[in-house]
């Protein structure tokens, strides 16, 4: 009795994630999906991980690395020179976005394993989400104004990276390249290119474009039918790019410039020697540092953070913190890398330069409660690295890359 019960809980957490994710870019209040969250993901992530701890040996050594870093982060709590939060509460950030990690990384194992399904249910909450936000965006008259959504897209800049990592993710899944599924594939990346061009965010845009480039490669190599996919798809491509080059939001983008960034930071960098080796610690305001100040000099306004994760990493934790991403970050790719054969190799190399991309100009904090970050870097890296642990156990889903097409689940 016992081991079917966990049997069901092992293939309820995947669809707990699933509706904490609706949640968070389907609705205003952060409280819902924060409650989904502590609720669900938490204390069920807790149990199976503690009843299947003889058996989860490989997945839990993979997320030493993630762990690593994040128990680095609040570590730096300790030599901050402006502490703006108390300990307590960046340790309880720095529980809940470990058994976040640890959540999404046991659903990447348990959905690869299981073979089941999960990339029509992200593409169905990017539709929905970039359809509600479009439609709100229309009816309220706010073009060519900056669209923003609602939940985790609130920002523009967040939130297109929020569906971009959503919709990239969903890429993943096998069943998504079956020509019964490719209908839904082309209909949320529609959405969310409207989505990410109307919110004017470069960084994503240019992050999106490239996934789909690399996208169109693979169904290109693929059988004679879903070439027709992937030549339509550079056709939608091209569109696109032609449409963008003729509107007033493409010269409202350009007039902005670098938006700050290269002088935030040549300022940042200009101070490394204050920095340089332990960082400022990640409970410093970024406006309280001499770094921050620096910036604040140079712009003429109040910097809110450095815009970049790898600088990021370098000023509040040092070189110890460089080290320490970059490692994770080559885990993750080392385990794709072997893990996967092709094209889905090339697909899970993808998945992570865009997220790498999506956290190249406006991403800062690791550690933190429920925020856009969780999805942007946590959720492609965990899954994949899940996914990628898991397939030894079920190494001929991916022997035959026509596999998808085959597939009617």
């Amino acid at each position: 009795m016992a081991a079917v019960t966990v049997k069901r809980l092992e293939g309820g957490l995947p669809w707990i994630l699933w509706f904490f994710l609706g949640m968070a870019v389907l609705q205003p209040s952060d409280d819902l999906f924060r409650f989904v969250y502590f609720a669900g993901i938490l204390p069920l992530t807790l149990y199976l991980y503690w009843y299947n701890r003889g058996h989860a040996q490989p997945l839990l050594r993979s997320l030493i690395p993630g762990v690593a870093l994040l128990l680095f982060l609040f570590m730096s709590v300790t030599w901050s020179s402006h502490v703006s939060e108390s300990a307590g509460r960046y340790f309880r950030w720095f529980l809940e976005t470990v058994i976040f990690f640890a959540a999404v990384a046991w659903c990447g194992y348990q959905v690869r394993r299981e073979n089941l399904a999960f990339g029509r249910y992200l593409h169905l909450i990017v539709l929905a989400a970039a359809i509600a936000s479009l439609g709100l965006y229309i009816y309220q008259g706010n073009y060519p104004r900056r669209l923003e959504g609602i939940g985790l897209l609130g920002h523009p800049v967040m939130g297109s990276s929020v569906l971009v990592s959503l919709w990239a993710l969903g890429t993943l899944d096998t069943k998504m390249h079956a020509n019964r599924w490719l209908w839904l594939l082309m209909s949320a990346g529609i959405a969310v290119m409207a989505f990410v061009f109307l919110s004017q965010s470069r960084g994503p845009l240019l992050a999106l474009f490239g996934f789909i480039s690399c996208l169109i490669v693979l169904l290109l190599l693929k059988r004679r039918v879903t070439r027709y996919w992937g030549i339509a798809l550079l056709a939608l491509l091209a569109a696109g790019a032609a449409a963008v080059t003729e509107t007033q939001l493409l010269a409202s983008m350009i007039d902005r410039g670098d938006s700050y960034r290269l002088e935030i930071w040549t300022a940042i960098i200009g101070q490394w020697r204050g920095f340089w080796l332990t960082g400022v610690g990640i409970a410093t305001p970024f406006p309280a540092s001499e770094a921050g100040q620096a910036a604040r000099g140079v712009t003429g306004i109040t910097i809110a953070h450095p815009h970049n994760i790898l600088i990021s990493m370098w000023l509040f934790v040092g070189i110890p913190g460089v080290l320490l991403f970059s490692g994770f970050v080559l885990h993750v790719l080392k385990r794709v890398w072997y893990g996967l054969v092709s094209p889905w190799r090339g697909l899970g190399v993808a998945i992570l330069l865009v997220t790498l991309a999506l956290c190249f100009t406006d991403t800062y904090r690791l550690i933190s409660s429920p925020r856009p970050m969780w999805v942007i870097f946590w959720l492609p890296f965990g899954f994949l690295l899940g996914w990628s642990v898991a397939l030894p156990a079920r190494p001929e889903l991916d022997r035959d890359s026509g596999a998808a097409e085959r597939e009617q689940g």
